[in-house]
């Protein structure tokens, strides 16, 4: 008696039919396993790093951060179920890939004083890995997590909070703006996709995006102290603290004993260092 398996309507001996369940069954697994592979890469390259809260107003707050690969970029506002995208998409040109993201929230909703936000990175949805957070500069990169909302799945990753700062009065002190260009290791080639941030010691955060001729302008005048309860005052020449950011690309120094009443940088170029020694232009 002979014994196999019908497959498409022909008798297979068993043992060939097994081999190609067997052939069949590898082939998946290995599909499956590189699809997990690819995802997980995916997953990584669009992970937010350097995630940082700058530009504090009265009425609105900027939030920033970088990814290895040129992805979309959004901000969730998790309790007025509403999406702020990056600043230099504009009207007209709709969702757009960066390395770098800025995104500025403005009219700031609050719930109890209180509001919170997620960071959309890609399709993933990103938090802190401490529900109760407060951040006020930078968020360290272990504090970065990916959200996961499956019913069931306990939430070990939530929104970012931040308390409303204080609605302050005109500002009387005249301060900056700052300004200069970011060249690639070059030399020559600009760099279009960029953030820049700076800060005196005790101050809150200024920032802005690179234009793509590779310039940029901070403004000064509005920074407030790192509690944000009121605006930072310093003497010429206080310590201050310089970086800027482009997917893995990035330059940061700090320097003090520069007037910068109104100051423009000398060329910044990734991977060479920069002198404090320059005086005023």
């Amino acid at each position: 008696m002979a014994w196999g398996i019908t497959v498409l309507n022909r008798r297979v001996p068993t043992i060939f039919a097994l081999l190609i369940l067997i052939v069949g069954f590898l082939s998946g697994l290995f599909g499956l396993t590189q699809f997990q592979s690819l995802t997980s890469k995916a997953t990584l390259a669009n992970h937010p790093s350097r995630v940082a809260f700058s530009n504090f107003m009265n009425n609105s707050f900027s939030v920033s951060w970088t990814t290895e690969e040129e992805t979309t970029g959004m901000i969730f506002l998790e309790n007025e179920k509403n999406f702020f995208g990056d600043d230099r998409e504009g009207k007209n040109k709709g969702v757009q890939k960066f390395l770098s993201h800025y995104i500025t929230i403005s009219k700031i909703p609050s719930y109890d004083n209180t509001f919170f936000f997620t960071i959309m990175s890609g399709t993933a949805k990103y938090g802190s890995t401490h529900e109760n957070n407060f951040y006020l500069t930078y968020v360290p990169d272990n504090d970065i997590c990916e959200i996961n909302d499956m019913p069931g799945v306990p939430r070990g990753c939530f929104p970012f909070r931040l308390k409303i700062p204080p609605t302050l009065g005109a500002n009387t002190l005249a301060r900056g703006p700052i300004s200069g260009v970011v060249f690639h290791s070059d030399a020559k080639t600009p760099v279009s996709d960029g953030v820049v941030y700076f800060s005196f010691a005790g101050s809150s955060i200024s920032s802005t995006t690179l234009r793509e001729d590779g310039t940029w302008i901070v403004l000064l005048g509005g920074l407030r102290t790192q509690d944000l309860r009121g605006y930072f005052t310093s003497e010429a020449g206080s310590p201050f603290f310089f970086s800027v950011y482009s997917g893995k690309e990035k330059l940061t120094f700090s320097c003090n004993g520069i007037d910068l009443a109104s100051y423009a940088f000398p060329p910044l170029v990734f991977g060479k260092s920069f002198s404090c020694q320059i005086g005023n232009p």
